[in-house]
């Protein structure tokens, strides 16, 4: 195997006739069967796969009312791998600017019709952007930015990484701000408090 020059430490290489996976620096490596996967103490404490077919949008929006959910903040809740399962920092913006919902709104703040939308984009949009592979805008803009001859970084989300862009949808001024230690884009037009 060809392997890069470097001076880290390969902790673990998976290799297949074409490919090969390597890890690196790694502190703690569990490499589980089945079984051990079953019982691992942070791995049963994980929410829902938003990617998993069995995520439906009544057992999001459950989630979202529950008591151990209902009064986090957006910022860290989308985050949080025990809320639901396959989330990052893109997905977070993007979600709430199709739910309609302010970054700095929690579950409790919002009405039931929100929280529905924002049940409905926790599934909806992390499943295109799999399938699109990255773009979470809807692709009817899509297809219309591209025809006048925008590139992907322009078509690609709702707000993320679009500070100072104009709004696909109002055409207001896309912001940027830094909650739960993390950059969110949102429109203040489309997201009002």
């Amino acid at each position: 195997y060809d392997y890069p020059t470097t001076n880290r430490q390969l902790r673990l290489a998976i290799h297949t006739e074409k490919r090969s996976a390597l890890l690196y620096s790694a502190s703690d490596i569990d490499v589980l069967d089945d079984d051990q996967i079953a019982v691992h103490p942070f791995l049963q404490k994980l929410g829902p796969d938003v990617l998993e077919a069995t995520t439906t949008v009544e057992m999001v929006l459950e989630r979202l009312q529950s008591k151990t959910f209902h009064r986090k903040g957006f910022p860290a809740l989308l985050l949080n791998q025990h809320f639901l399962g396959g989330l990052g920092n893109y997905l977070r913006s993007e979600v709430l600017f199709v739910a309609g919902i302010h970054p700095t709104l929690r579950p409790v703040d919002c009405s039931i019709d929100s929280l529905q939308k924002l049940a409905v984009a926790l599934l909806e949009l992390p499943r295109q952007s799999y399938a699109t592979k990255g773009i979470t805008n809807s692709l009817a803009i899509v297809r219309q930015l591209k025809q006048r001859g925008q590139t992907r970084r322009q078509y690609r989300h709702w707000v993320f990484g679009r500070q100072d862009c104009l709004c696909h949808l109002c055409h207001t001024k896309i912001l940027k701000d830094t909650l739960g230690g993390r950059r969110v884009y949102f429109c203040p037009s489309c997201q009002a408090k």
